[in-house]
């Protein structure tokens, strides 16, 4: 069965590079969110089977998002993948997983796939 994974972040490019390397492995689909004002409109257009958000963009924070969507009954319990190049604390984390850009694509597979 083929996931859909969202993604959230402000980096275009890296968005894109992600997008087409994890939809080459033939088991996702992936769609871009790059504008953290737009989280809800990107995921109300089809609630994801993963989210991977980076920490630090405009507007809106990760973490600010990730508290939103866990109040959500549609997608508080979408598995969230913290994506990002800055550290994360545990606290900050709130139990999801966390993953430093940047990531080999085997990597980000098997934590999409686990969880």
């Amino acid at each position: 069965m083929i996931k859909n994974i969202l993604i959230i972040d402000d980096e275009v490019d890296l968005c894109e590079m992600v997008k087409k390397n994890l939809e080459a492995v033939g088991e996702f689909h992936v769609r871009i969110c790059t504008d953290s004002r737009k989280w809800k409109k990107c995921v109300n257009k089809q609630v994801p089977d993963v989210i991977l958000i980076d920490v630090i963009m405009p507007y809106l924070t990760g973490p600010e998002i990730v508290k939103e969507l866990e109040k959500d009954i549609l997608t508080k319990s979408v598995p969230i993948i913290y994506f990002t190049g800055v550290g994360v604390s545990a606290e900050e984390c709130n139990g999801h997983i966390y993953l430093e850009k940047p990531v080999k694509i085997k990597d980000l597979v098997r934590v999409i796939n686990n969880v």
